[in-house]
């Protein structure tokens, strides 16, 4: 976390807000870790599991209904289907698909670079084959018109470094990073950006999709927020899909 100034370094390590919480910083990653899972895909083709693993997807309740935020890319440059993307429920060890998806093309959005999809997953949630906990619920500052500019970034994500498929040994561990990040300036249309601090050593493919999480202060308290879905990563910056635009899929998810 280099690079903060002293007051909110130390109010960093007091303690981050969220709704209700006060999380403390060294266990922003264990809170933030249940809201991101793999994305993975049932295929046929892929040994006995049928299955593989592209990035990651964000878990988010709203309104009452479940929802997952995957990146465009992530299905269409595997050449998957839509209806391949699933969840693993980790007690019955059944994999669940949704049962509708809102595509960037349902929108008057005037932007053919809408990197974003939305997986409607309220049906197996509601029917109690997947579970109700472990789903992001829009904190304060969600509805704000812009998103606001972080103090301090982070996302989190499954690397596919660290979490490939094992079809010898027929295992799958699914271990997420979550990396921390100061502000700057993207060079992509539609999003915003911020440098890994410290710098990053191994490859950060296989983590979009996966949230972006902010750090806003008001008053004296650091508040944590969601900021975005991250699209593009390298090791040196980290581009993501701003709040502020997928809203739209949320308002336009009927």
């Amino acid at each position: 976390m280099r690079g903060l100034d002293t007051f909110t370094h130390k109010k960093l390590k007091s303690g981050v807000f969220h709704r209700n919480l006060i999380i403390p910083a060294n266990a922003l990653a264990n809170y933030l870790r249940p809201f991101c899972e793999p994305a993975l895909f049932h295929s046929e083709g892929m040994d006995e599991y049928h299955l593989s693993k592209a990035g990651s997807v964000f878990k988010l309740k709203y309104k009452g209904r479940y929802f997952c935020f995957a990146s465009a890319h992530q299905v269409e440059s595997a050449n998957y289907d839509y209806d391949q993307l699933c969840l693993l429920n980790y007690d019955t060890n059944n994999l669940l698909t949704s049962n509708r998806v809102v595509f960037a093309e349902r929108l008057v959005d005037g932007s053919s670079n809408y990197d974003c999809l939305l997986f409607d997953f309220t049906e197996s949630v509601s029917g109690g084959r997947l579970a109700k906990l472990g789903w992001y619920e829009p904190d304060q500052f969600f509805n704000d018109s812009q998103t606001r500019k972080p103090l301090l970034a982070c996302a989190i994500g499954y690397p596919s470094f660290r979490n490939e498929i094992d079809y010898v040994k027929n295992c799958y561990g699914a271990s997420p990073n979550i990396v921390w990040g100061e502000e700057t300036k993207t060079a992509m249309s539609d999003r915003l950006a911020f440098t890994p601090t410290p710098q990053i050593e191994f490859d950060p493919i296989g983590m979009s999709g996966g949230p972006v999480f902010g750090i806003t202060q008001e008053s004296d308290r650091l508040f944590l927020f969601f900021a975005g879905i991250l699209t593009n990563a390298t090791r040196s910056k980290f581009n993501f899909f701003p709040l502020r635009r997928i809203r739209h899929l949320l308002d336009h998810r009927q």
